[in-house]
């Protein structure tokens, strides 16, 4: 909506868009402007609009919710050459400079009556807002567990599985289980406050529960192997659940990125983030089978690294001593050298 030519009327142009791209208008909308004005820098319109819940390009607009998401925006209140006043609803239109999003219980816009409804203050108008700092939750919140899921605990699994660094592995490990728990915090308190997800019944919410709850327990099983370990040098049943069940809530983590970008409504993000996922998934799995063979290799007493030189070597030649094998007489020797040489 901005101003016409006309010193106290409006334009409405109806348009649509994706992500964070220019609207265009839109075309086939039957929409009736039963009066505009302007006051005190003030812009009212009534408007009737026979098919936007069914609208082709989107169906969305649901009439019987009770918190039908919209967005508004103003701004940036342009004067001079730069204001926008046009009767065309192709008119250019500059980049709002503040935007945000309310909800609407679309039931209490409902009328029997054939007079246009009024409307007076903020209270008749049945909107939620969001509070200005929502961008910025979502912002930190995926930076918070895209970034720890798919950046520091991969870089912890390959300090630990390729190069032995056992004491960077766990704290990069740590720092990330707190990084998440932040951004799980900013989550559940971002959905709290918003009517679209204060049911907690979405997909992204669910598994990223999940998964943070299965990294605080995966952090308390990694302690307690520890501990064991000290005192028996061996893996226990306590290693092999806080092995696996890291493993599981990386993967829940990264799935739930993906997840999270598709929630958003963002196929560039979507698809780029699912690019990311598989690539440092396939990096990290590479990591922990070589690293895995490569650790087994290195276990072996030198120079048992040919099996055909072991036996040779144990028999005939003195490395078979430095090896550590000890013959006894008479076994394992060859008949033709048992006392005849």
């Amino acid at each position: 909506m901005y101003p016409s030519t006309q010193d106290t009327g409006v334009t409405i142009s109806v348009r649509s868009t994706s992500g964070h791209n220019t609207p265009s208008p839109l075309s086939g909308v039957d929409l009736t402007v039963q009066s505009s004005s302007i006051e005190n820098s003030v812009m009212t319109a009534n408007i009737v609009c026979q098919n936007c819940a069914g609208h082709e390009s989107h169906t969305s607009v649901d009439i019987s919710s009770s918190k039908q998401p919209w967005i508004w925006a103003i701004g940036p209140g342009d004067t001079g050459s730069n204001a926008v006043s046009s009767d065309s609803q192709n008119a250019n239109i500059n980049q709002h400079s503040n935007y945000g999003i309310f909800f609407v219980d679309m039931t209490a816009t409902r009328s029997n009556s054939a007079a246009i409804p009024s409307i007076s203050g903020k209270a008749d108008t049945s909107a939620t807002p969001l509070p200005s700092s929502a961008p910025a939750l979502i912002i930190i919140h995926a930076i918070c567990l895209a970034g720890s899921f798919l950046l520091l605990f991969p870089l912890g699994v390959i300090a630990l599985r390729w190069f032995k660094w056992v004491k960077i592995h766990w704290m990069l490990q740590i720092f990330a289980t707190l990084v998440c728990v932040l951004g799980l915090v900013i989550a559940i308190a971002f959905s709290a406050i918003d009517p679209e997800y204060n049911n907690f019944d979405q997909g992204h919410q669910i598994i990223g529960i999940l998964a943070v709850i299965a990294l605080i327990i995966q952090a308390l099983l990694g302690y307690k192997h520890h501990q064991n370990y000290k005192k028996t040098g061996q893996r226990t049943l306590v290693s092999q659940s806080h092995l696996w069940m890291g493993r599981v809530a990386i993967v829940l983590g990264m799935l739930n990125a993906v997840l999270g970008f598709s929630l958003a409504g963002s196929t560039p993000g979507t698809i780029g983030i699912a690019i990311v996922v598989v690539v440092f998934l396939a990096i990290t799995i590479a990591t922990v089978y070589f690293g895995a063979r490569k650790g087994k290799r290195s276990a072996l007493p030198q120079g048992f690294s040919e099996p055909s030189s072991i036996a040779l070597s144990g028999y005939n030649t003195p490395r078979g001593e430095e090896n550590g094998y000890r013959p006894v007489y008479g076994e394992g020797q060859p008949m033709h050298g048992r006392g005849f040489v």
